[in-house]
């Protein structure tokens, strides 16, 4: 399809211009809006910058990850190493209640397990030990458990609402919201996945929110 090679195009564009990423060996494929990337990357921080690189092009409707990370010898760090790293990172972030959260390290794919009462403190983990050294995945195992009942159905539709109208990223006037026991689901049609992304961040960002369904779609 012509929009596919459009979108391709667009794809590898991005890639070449995005300063944190040496896209010479990634490959990208296009089908139906979906886009697959291929090859492969020195560090796990580019092999995530090239899948929000094509997020960020209208159309895309999803990415495939099939990128490997192959450390040169300079990216190399023993487990151990990262480990000490990982937690090291963890207690940087002020917010963070590091004491609940568990870091394991196998062959330098880092572990995250424990509980939070926050999605965004979730994300906030699994940010801050994506981009260390020696690193070649995440698995961010941490469970959300808000310490607050969320909210009545109609409280939480006007807050949700709320931030999505406050995002310069997203027309919040193409979702529907609905609500109910801690859980949340969004429906409607957007125009690119960083707007889907938008609004399930806007979401989660609700006080006692235990699940989000993402069910916009994307209609460029």
């Amino acid at each position: 399809m012509d929009t596919d090679k459009s979108l391709q195009r667009l794809v590898l564009e991005e890639l070449d211009y995005e300063p944190s990423i040496d896209a010479a060996e990634i490959g990208v494929a296009v089908t139906d809006g979906v886009v697959t990337l291929s090859g492969h990357v020195s560090n796990y921080a580019q092999k995530l910058a090239a899948a929000e690189a094509a997020l960020r092009i209208e159309g895309v409707k999803a990415v495939v990850q099939d990128i490997t990370v192959r450390l040169s010898g300079d990216e190399k760090v023993s487990d151990e190493e990262i480990g000490k790293r990982a937690v090291a990172a963890l207690e940087w972030h002020s917010t963070l209640p590091t004491h609940r959260i568990h870091v394991t390290v196998e062959h330098g794919v880092v572990r995250l397990t424990g509980d939070l009462d926050w999605q965004c403190h979730k994300r906030e983990a699994g940010h801050a030990v994506e981009v260390l050294k020696g690193v070649v995945a995440v698995i961010n195992a941490i469970r959300v458990n808000p310490a607050h009942r969320m909210a009545s159905v109609p409280e939480v539709r006007r807050e949700i609402e709320a931030a999505l109208k406050r995002s310069t990223d997203l027309d919040a006037s193409h979702i529907v919201v609905a609500a109910s026991d801690g859980k949340i689901s969004l429906y409607g049609k957007v125009r690119a996945a960083f707007e889907r992304d938008a609004a399930e961040i806007a979401a989660w960002s609700v006080p006692g929110v235990i699940n989000v369904e993402n069910r916009v779609e994307i209609q460029p």
